[in-house]
């Protein structure tokens, strides 16, 4: 079980492993908890556009395995 962790630029989200891995689920949440978009089968090394949200705090939700982590950004 990899630690993962995310970081920002203006226009995507990265997710940082210690190598590749394929997640189940990835939502990206706002602070009300609207889900703003969903991505299944999503792997650590494409980043998600995250270029038409408008500049806030959000949360990312992230499933793999059964297990769910989200963390924000």
């Amino acid at each position: 079980n990899q630690p993962i962790a995310i970081y920002t630029d203006h226009s995507y989200l990265y997710f940082v492993t210690k190598s590749p891995i394929m997640l189940d689920k990835v939502s990206l949440i706002s602070t009300n908890g609207s889900v703003l978009s969903q991505q299944d089968n999503q792997t650590t090394d494409l980043p998600i556009s995250i270029e038409n949200l408008s500049s806030g705090l959000y949360f990312v939700n992230i499933t793999k395995d059964g297990q769910s982590r989200t963390l924000k950004f």
